[in-house]
């Protein structure tokens, strides 16, 4: 299995012939402020593997993958682009979609999926906007993380 940081180093190389770069890491005290934050809005924490991402790269997108930081951020070099924060995606899914997104902590998003934490169920989801059904379920946010970059990372990443 492909770990967190390997993919992460993926995609770092996957953008360094264009001369982008990931996000700066979140530093500790963000961490705190989105662990304090994600418990009084949604009840649960973010899970440690999602926080020791943002410790590497404070969100990105990248190839149709908007993966949200700690908190709503300019992409990098300054630019009028932003990375989504995971409490207000995660605010705007339980609001707007209702339904099955409302025990969810959403942690990326691309065209057809959202990629979130079940909190009912204490699983990784892959789900389809439209469908009731997981399209996927993993047991760690490695596994899910590495589901979302299936079709982001170009061939030989």
């Amino acid at each position: 299995m492909v770990t967190l940081e390997d993919a992460v180093e993926a995609v770092r190389r996957q953008l360094a012939p264009w001369g982008l770069r990931l996000q700066p890491p979140c530093e500790k005290e963000e961490i705190g402020r989105l662990r304090r934050a994600c418990k009084e809005a949604f009840g649960v924490a973010p899970p440690e593997r999602y926080l020791d991402l943002l410790r590497i790269t404070n969100g990105f997108w990248e190839n149709g993958l908007h993966v949200y930081a700690s908190q709503i951020s300019s992409l990098v070099p300054p630019s009028n682009v932003h990375v989504n924060g995971v409490v207000e995606a995660t605010r705007m899914y339980r609001e707007d979609f209702g339904g099955y997104f409302a025990e969810m902590l959403v942690f990326a998003e691309d065209d057809a999926y959202v990629y979130a934490y079940h909190v009912p169920t204490g699983r990784y989801r892959k789900q389809a906007y439209v469908e009731p059904e997981p399209t996927g379920v993993f047991e760690t946010f490695d596994e899910l993380f590495a589901s979302a970059l299936e079709t982001v990372l170009r061939e030989g990443q």
